[in-house]
């Protein structure tokens, strides 16, 4: 899952790194916090607390698709 995220990550940075220079910055820089969760197994992800981080990028990322 983290590998997948990378890749994710690394694509967005292509795609958008010329237009949104800061953001991609910020999401390549912090992208080991934000993916931190992924490391612990399926079963055990909805009972870890998050990072502060990560919890404002996915209810930020929630209230967009909304």
């Amino acid at each position: 899952m983290v590998a997948v995220a990378q890749v994710r990550a690394n694509q967005f940075a292509d795609k958008y790194g010329s237009r949104y220079p800061r953001a991609v910055d910020s999401l390549l820089t912090n992208l080991s916090a934000l993916t931190a969760n992924l490391h612990y197994p399926v079963e055990h992800r909805g009972r870890v607390r998050l990072t502060n981080l990560l919890e404002r990028t996915l209810r930020e990322s929630r209230r967009r698709v909304k």
